[in-house]
């Protein structure tokens, strides 16, 4: 279950972190770029280190034969896997990326595999119209209205705060140790506590060997 988080809660604990609840030596709209900065932080955190548990998202392209070239979502943020999906099977078939070096060198087989090109993703060469689906990452929201909300998750919306209230004592040139030593402690705790979502089946190695389009399409 999500536990969201308002966009004026977490600047109004963040003024209460740096003790500047009756300040306005920081203005709202520098706050405000100072709690979505942090929350990028976190952000990048959770995707980094614990994969797509928590942002997974996905999409669909049809190719065409000979376009190599595809446009991305406008979300789109890291690749977490593409499949080619066999409406006759049972099963989708997982494609690999291709080196760039490798560009000029495949057999016909090699058709499917992709690479990231800026925006894009780019195949070899598509022969066919076929199906694929893409799993991505977004990318961090940005908040902007008082009622907009972040996930907190399980309370880790608290990185954002002290990450925040630094930023805020740092313009003010006040000492800081004190909430560097709380973010320690709140990293810490995002990382013993986030990583495995799934407490029954913890990750294990991946075989790759019978699941990778490897000389085939059917």
């Amino acid at each position: 279950m999500a536990r969201p988080v308002t966009f004026i809660e977490m600047k109004t604990r963040a003024r209460q972190r740096a003790d500047m609840e009756n300040s306005t030596f920081i203005k709202e709209s520098e706050l405000n770029f100072y709690i979505n900065d942090s929350l990028a932080e976190l952000y990048d955190i959770l995707v980094q280190k614990f994969g797509a548990n928590y942002y997974l998202k996905k999409f669909t392209i049809t190719t065409a034969p000979g376009v190599l070239e595809y446009d991305l979502p406008v979300d789109f943020y890291k690749i977490n896997g593409v499949d080619l999906v066999r409406g006759n099977s049972d099963s989708n078939l997982t494609l690999k990326p291709f080196m760039f070096i490798e560009r000029n060198s495949r057999t016909f087989f090699d058709n499917y595999r992709y690479r990231l090109l800026g925006n894009k993703i780019h195949f070899l060469d598509p022969d066919a119209s076929r199906e694929i689906l893409v799993w991505y990452v977004p990318i961090s929201e940005r908040l902007v209205l008082d009622t907009d909300t972040f996930d907190g998750i399980n309370g880790y919306e608290e990185y954002v705060i002290i990450d925040a209230a630094i930023k805020m004592k740092e313009k003010e040139e006040s000492d800081i140790q004190g909430l560097l030593v709380s973010k320690q402690m709140m990293n810490k705790r995002i990382e013993e506590a986030a990583e495995n979502r799934d407490e029954g089946s913890s990750d294990r190695v991946t075989d790759v060997t019978s699941t990778v389009l490897d000389g085939f399409l059917f």
